[in-house]
């Protein structure tokens, strides 16, 4: 074959390569990757199809914005190897355009930092990395000496005949399109100035003068004063009043007001009977239990050599404690440290030392009970501590770890902080905690105000001691 076609058909390919690159550059989407998206645009969006897809992908992410440049290189490459003698040259240009790719490579990282791979691509952001780690500041000078160097390279790709000729054709057709605009708009101006009459000047029109308004109020008060105006007749003087002395004599005795009672509502007190009263207990089974467990908790402590005596027992709701005495000689710590062989024995999810009680010379020991009790409001509005006690906002807790129902004032509390996780209860202790003033109140009037953010049903107490439930 020729050499001459030969060379033509190496141009005509990089000329298409070069053209299929740009397309699938420019149409690139990053949705068409399955890398970015679990569902891919199907079909393809791409120009290039899911080849020019994945193409421009990894040119861009190698490359980034210098890839743009990579259609343009192989045009140029094309253009010399079908005006030029490629086996003198041909090597040099492409040597020189992977020594422009790299600079640029380089100064899209600059410009991008050393964490923007968009703009660098994996490769710059590489390249400038290792550089700036090793030089430091002096990175910027080293890629300006390569800017430098990059321009004398490319010297010969810029000037190719053909790109030569591209150049001065544009320029030509750039000078004659100003040219012939320039003279459009001298004639324009020329045919408006000739359309365009001549406006005459403005002749001055004399002035009129307008005379004053006649003086009607000079006339008016002219004519009034000529007039006699009737006399005025003098009244009679009135009588002067009383002198002070005379007032701080006199002595006017005011009645006190007599306040009014406030006035109480006549109600009667609503009976704990109301509410809904708990199921009895099987205390005799809940007796048989705790003793079993007691004497399980000496025997596991007895097998790790810790001798100790359970003195009380304290059921609650959710939870009991263990009063442990332990023998003499026998350290705390050995019992603490035993904590997960006593939940094991025990058959419980985890245990708690108290060490030790306060004011007794015992460790406790709560255990999370088989079986969770509820506390009804009516076992604490019923129970002698509430109704011996004198507070006077008087809230019903609960029952403490004991056992025992646990009564607090409110009015003497600054404030009350109810706090826990969501669905813990909270909303349940509030409903709960402020009936138990109501029968407590004695007919005095009082309102309460509850709020929720949750959007739970909180009681609304109007001034008549009704609740209103609204949910907030």
């Amino acid at each position: 074959m020729d050499k001459s076609y030969k060379d033509k058909a190496i141009s005509l390919l990089l000329f298409a390569i070069a053209l299929f690159i740009a397309l699938c550059l420019f149409s690139f989407e990053e949705t068409d990757i399955s890398f970015f998206t679990s569902q891919p645009n199907s079909p393809c969006q791409n120009y290039g199809g899911i080849v020019g897809a994945y193409l421009s992908f990894f040119l861009l992410s190698a490359l980034g914005f210098s890839a743009y440049l990579i259609p343009l290189v192989c045009l140029l490459l094309g253009i010399d190897r079908s005006k030029r003698d490629f086996s003198q040259k041909g090597s040099s240009l492409f040597f020189q355009a992977i020594a422009l790719l790299i600079f640029l490579v380089c100064l899209s990282s600059v410009l991008g930092g050393e964490s923007n791979i968009r703009k660098g691509g994996i490769l710059g952001v590489y390249l400038f990395s290792n550089l700036s780690r090793y030089f430091g500041n002096g990175t910027y000078i080293i890629i300006a000496i390569f800017l430098i160097l990059s321009f004398l390279l490319i010297k010969d790709i810029l000037q190719l005949p053909f790109l030569l000729k591209i150049v001065k054709k544009a320029g030509g057709l750039l000078v004659r399109g100003l040219v012939r605009l320039t003279a459009k708009i001298r004639k324009r101006k020329e045919e408006r100035a000739k359309t365009i009459p001549i406006r005459e000047k403005k002749t001055k029109r004399p002035r009129i003068k307008i005379s004053p308004e006649p003086s009607f109020k000079k006339r008016v008060t002219e004519n009034l004063s000529k007039k006699q105006l009737p006399e005025r007749e003098e009244l009679p003087a009135s009588p002067k009043p009383a002198s002070s002395r005379r007032r701080q004599s006199e002595q006017v005795e005011v009645e006190p007001i007599q306040e009014d009672e406030p006035h109480t509502l006549a109600y009667q007190l609503p009976p704990p009977s109301l509410l809904k009263s708990p199921p009895p207990l099987k205390q005799r089974k809940i007796k048989d239990d705790l003793e079993a467990n007691a004497r399980i908790l000496e025997g596991t402590l007895l097998d790790f050599g810790v001798e100790a005596k359970v003195t009380n027992i304290d059921r609650g709701p959710t939870i009991t404690r263990y009063e442990l005495l332990p023998a003499p000689g026998v350290k705390i710590n050995k019992i603490v440290t035993l904590a997960d062989n006593i939940a094991l024995a025990m058959k419980a999810g985890s245990v708690r030392f108290i060490t030790p009680i306060p004011g007794k010379a015992a460790v406790g020991l709560e255990i999370p009970n088989s079986s969770t009790a509820l506390v009804y409001c009516r076992e604490i509005l019923s129970s002698e501590q509430f109704r011996e006690s004198n507070f006077i906002i008087p809230l019903g807790l609960g029952k403490d770890v004991s056992g025992m129902p646990l009564i607090a004032d409110l009015g003497e509390m600054p404030h009350l902080l109810i706090a826990g996780t969501t669905g813990s209860g909270k909303t349940v202790c509030v409903n709960n905690s402020l009936p138990g003033d109501y029968p407590s109140q004695k007919g005095r009037v009082g309102a309460e105000l509850g709020s929720g953010r949750d959007g739970a049903e909180i009681p609304t107490i109007g001034r008549g001691g009704h609740a209103e439930y609204q949910s907030l």
